[in-house]
């Protein structure tokens, strides 16, 4: 899927039936029921979670993917 094709998908993302606090971290960080961004961010299977809640799960597979992607980029090659 193509950068093009991930930004369509993103915007087609289902809105939530409730109003959503100022950011969508802020949101994930209420779904999830952490106190902090940083305790969303230190477990891996809670953002998952809390982002498929959010945004559903073609959305989010679309996100895991790219954020899978950049990180293989950043590690270095044997």
């Amino acid at each position: 899927m193509n950068y093009i094709q991930s930004a369509q998908l993103m915007q087609k993302a289902p809105k939530a039936s409730r109003p959503l606090p100022s950011s969508e971290f802020e949101s994930m960080r209420v779904i999830s029921g952490v106190a902090t961004e940083e305790e969303l961010f230190s477990d891996y299977k809670l953002f998952e979670s809390s982002l498929r809640q959010l945004l559903g799960d073609e959305t989010a597979n679309t996100i895991l993917t790219f954020l899978h992607n950049e990180m293989v980029n950043w590690l270095p090659h044997k």
